[in-house]
C-alpha cells in the first residue's frame, strides 16, 4: 500500500509511474468538473484536475487496474471518463457529507 497526503499532480504522477496498481483510491475534494489536488506553487491551495486527466494517467500507468475508488463530492459526474480504465469504479453522487 502506498498512501499520499496533500498530494499534488506531480506526486500522483510520480506514484503511478513508480509501480503498477490494481486498486487506486482517491479520498479528497471534488466538484462537477473534476478533482482538487494540492497546488504545487501555492501551499494550502488547490488546483482542479479534470476527470479526463486522471483517467488518462490511470490508463497510461495502470493497465491492470481492477478498481478505482473516488470518495469525493460529485465524483459520479466523472464516471463517463473513469469507467473505461478499471473493472470497478466507485464514486459519490452529489455532495459527500
Amino acid at each position: 500500500m502506498n498512501r499520499l497526503h496533500a498530494t499534488t499532480i506531480d506526486d500522483l504522477t510520480r506514484a503511478l509511474l513508480e509501480r503498477e496498481y490494481e486498486i487506486v483510491q482517491f479520498s479528497g475534494h471534488g466538484n462537477e468538473e473534476g478533482f482538487l489536488l494540492e497546488d504545487r506553487n501555492l501551499a494550502g491551495k488547490s488546483m482542479l484536475v479534470s476527470a479526463r486527466e486522471i483517467a488518462y494517467m490511470l490508463h497510461e500507468t495502470s493497465p491492470h487496474l481492477k478498481a478505482a475508488i473516488f470518495i469525493s463530492c460529485y465524483s459520479a459526474d466523472s464516471i463517463s471518463e473513469l469507467v473505461n480504465d478499471a473493472h470497478y469504479v466507485v464514486t459519490i453522487k452529489g455532495s459527500a457529507d
